[in-house]
């Protein structure tokens, strides 16, 4: 099912406990997918209606999902970050450009985060899209091996968090990464995985970078 997480901005999630999340972004007539899973039927039909479809771009190395057969299928480049891209399987996808269709804003890659970069669109407020960047989880109602795995393998911690970097030789850079992302106006921010926060997320995020690690 796809759902209008913002203005102009939709998900939609695997199936199974991964909770694996999706977006498209459309403007005039464009849409760009971010993440992209396989869409079910009903899903497909809705993005169809969204607009032509003129991008696949991907927040980090982790997320290639289902954008090569996608990227197939709308006859589509898939990007991501020069630093993401020796990871990737598909050896077709190209770097990404400092602005994408659907008026869509790509942000610096981040410090030890498997090339990650955040995309940002500015309309009706601000919307940023996180990646693997940062988290909203609600660790307990997720099914035990989840949980598990990104409690004790991830280091995930409990509500709003900056995802700790995982080979960051420089945790100052990276901080002074994630606040200066802060410098726009963020209304939403939307994550890959756990809750988005839909209002007033700016504020959230930098209070949050105040209490430190």
């Amino acid at each position: 099912m796809l759902i209008e997480a913002a203005p102009g901005i939709f998900a939609w999630q695997t199936k199974d406990m991964t909770r694996f999340r999706a977006y498209a972004v459309a403007w005039a007539g464009e849409v760009v997918l971010i993440d992209p899973v396989e869409p079910d039927a009903e899903e497909a039909a809705a993005l169809a209606g969204l607009g032509k479809v003129g991008a696949i771009a991907l927040t980090n190395a982790f997320h290639e999902r289902a954008s090569a057969k996608l990227a197939a299928h709308y006859g589509v480049p898939v990007y991501a970050s020069r630093e993401a891209l020796a990871e990737l399987k598909n050896k077709q996808a190209q770097p990404l450009p400092d602005l994408l269709p659907a008026g869509i804003e790509v942000l610096p890659a981040m410090h030890g985060l498997a090339g990650q970069v955040c995309f940002y669109v500015p309309r009706d407020g601000g919307s940023l899209l996180t990646g693997d960047a940062w988290h909203n989880e609600d660790l307990a109602a997720l099914p035990l091996p989840v949980r598990l795995l990104l409690k004790h393998v991830v280091k995930l911690r409990q509500g709003l968090q900056p995802t700790p970097p995982s080979k960051c030789k420089d945790l100052a850079a990276f901080q002074a990464q994630l606040k200066a992302m802060l410098d726009r106006p963020v209304e939403r921010m939307l994550t890959a995985h756990g809750e988005n926060v839909t209002a007033g997320a700016g504020p959230r995020m930098v209070a949050r970078l105040a209490e430190g690690p």
